[in-house]
């Protein structure tokens, strides 16, 4: 009985040992096989065209790019596509029928069922009246019109016009009116000053010691990406020419100085007669995951990231809450400023009473 418990527990072994050798292999040929790319364009007054490919594992697993004719993109893995933007998506037919089916209605059921959704029917409470049927008898677009009236001191219709108006109540018009001007004004110079605030932090925050040698970290890591991304064969040639000679003839000089930095792979071609841009390129290169994903993790496994991200959140949560402080301190006095309050009306919203 032990030895077929061990048999089987042998046999578990060594599937789980062939099944972690199968991660295992997977794992480095993801990280450590080279995906190799090339990309191919060509620009004249007839014609434009791109096109990319990207192999990997020999070719087993590739990508096809090309525009704008067909203009797809086609990922296949062996014989099998797993991705083409070019195939069409089926359209839905059976929920357009389904709709179309659920709005045809006849009148008389729409009629029975109307008369079964009504608020009698459902039980719905009525309102409860009150003593005065006057009182209330204005709806909430005659209470708002009114105190948009009485805002812009228009008299309601069909009441005779004062002679005139007690001094009392011009001088709290006017109280008012210049209050409310002080607090935009005041809003304004508060917004005005958070800008500033920001300003001054992102430019102590920029002449940090600590965000200065992660820039240069940043820029450090992302080098040697680019020396492993950078195409490995390079060929352009190109006639290029901005319409006006003084402008071309400082745009060669320019090509002039870095042409050392390009290589023997780039040509162009200078035209100070007329605004072209013609020509072609070749590239071709091959890089690892591995690296991109090693430079890539020490920058983000970096202290100074980790606190410059929390300064910032920091700061745009404090300016965030004194955003809303602000809101709500300008929405008081602008009430306070009106002189009114709402009471609520049963059945019609609110009523402004002064």
């Amino acid at each position: 009985m032990l030895t077929i418990l061990f048999k089987i527990l042998s046999i578990l072994g060594i599937v789980l040992l062939i099944l972690l050798g199968i991660a295992l292999v997977v794992i480095l040929l993801v990280l450590f096989f080279p995906i190799s790319y090339k990309a191919a364009g060509k620009r004249t007054a007839e014609e434009f065209w791109i096109t990319a490919r990207v192999k990997w594992l020999f070719g087993l697993l590739r990508m096809n790019c090309d525009y704008p004719d067909p203009g797809k993109i086609c990922v296949k893995f062996l014989f099998f596509t797993l991705y083409d933007s070019s195939v069409e998506k089926p359209e839905k037919t059976d929920r357009t029928s389904t709709e179309t089916t659920g709005n045809e209605k006849t009148p008389a059921s729409a009629e029975q069922t109307t008369e079964e959704h009504t608020p009698e029917s459902v039980g719905t409470p009525k309102l409860i009246e009150a003593e005065d049927p006057t009182a209330f008898s204005a709806t909430a677009a005659d209470v708002e019109s009114a105190a948009e009236r009485e805002d812009s001191g228009i008299p309601e219709p069909g009441t005779p016009e004062p002679a005139g108006e007690a001094p009392g109540k011009i001088t709290d018009r006017l109280y008012g009116f210049f209050t409310r001007i002080r607090y935009t004004v005041r809003k304004i110079c508060d917004k005005i000053k958070n800008i500033l605030e920001n300003i001054a932090f992102y430019k102590n925050l920029w002449n940090d010691p600590d965000t200065q040698g992660l820039l240069k970290h940043a820029g450090k890591r992302f080098g040697h990406i680019w020396k492993r991304l950078r195409p490995r064969k390079l060929t352009v040639n190109a006639t290029v020419g901005t319409g006006s000679p003084d402008t071309t003839g400082y745009l060669y000089g320019i090509y002039g100085m870095v042409l050392p930095k390009l290589g023997k792979g780039i040509c162009i071609t200078p035209d100070f007669e007329q605004a072209i841009l013609e020509g072609n390129f070749k590239a071709s290169g091959h890089f690892t995951a591995a690296c991109v994903l090693f430079h890539s993790v020490r920058l983000l496994l970096d202290r100074r990231l980790r606190e410059l991200l929390h300064k910032i959140e920091n700061i745009r949560r404090h300016r965030k809450n004194n955003s809303v402080k602000q809101e709500v301190c300008y929405g008081r006095q602008r009430e306070s400023v009106s002189g009114r309050c709402r009471i609520p009306v049963e059945g019609y919203g609110y009523r402004v009473i002064h």
